[in-house]
């Protein structure tokens, strides 16, 4: 995939009752487009964590054989999650986080979760189904539109979106920091 540059905009839900909210997805029509697969995140940050009070992320992921590269702006203010995105695949992932070491990053947080996505055909948007070890959650992505009438189609109410990152979410959990970022 080549570098890309866009607008992130998503809502994440807790999943309450995962079978019938499974049963939802299946019935408007989606499919599976990327199998159940582990993801590992690593979010670095300099030592004064200058990214996260700026409202930024700089994210290693690994899932599968696959390694990215993510940066996040600070998000936008609005009911639906939005900010700006940079994102490139990373050959040698191992030598990223040594690079990123070496200018000054360290490694803030670490987790790991089991993702799979699915999506419809001609739809501009995706879901992805993410098993974490506090819960289940159920981000829906892509444009505004789109992520407000599938949220509706959904029978899931804005108003329960969860506004933490995962990030935010596994400091939470792990006793870590809790400052929105």
């Amino acid at each position: 995939m080549p570098a890309a540059t866009n607008l992130e905009i998503e809502l994440k839900f807790p999943v309450e009752e995962p079978r019938l909210l499974r049963s939802r997805i299946r019935s408007l029509g989606f499919r599976v487009a990327e199998a159940r697969r582990i993801e590992s995140n690593w979010i670095f940050d300099d030592a004064h964590d200058s990214l996260r009070r700026g409202g930024r992320l700089l994210r290693l992921r690994r899932s599968g054989q696959e390694w990215t590269l993510t940066v996040k702006g600070k998000r936008q203010a609005g009911t639906l999650k939005q900010r700006p995105e940079f994102e490139t695949n990373v050959g040698d992932g191992n030598s990223c986080r040594a690079l990123l070491v070496e200018l000054g990053y360290r490694e803030r947080i670490s987790y790991r979760r089991w993702r799979t996505t699915f999506e419809r055909p001609r739809q501009p948007g995706e879901l992805a189904w993410d098993e974490t070890p506090f819960g289940i959650y159920l981000e829906i992505e892509g444009t505004a539109a789109w992520v407000r009438r599938t949220a509706a189609a959904l029978g899931l109410a804005i108003s329960a979106a969860e506004q933490r990152s995962y990030p935010e979410l596994y400091a939470a959990h792990q006793g870590q920091f809790s400052e929105r970022g």
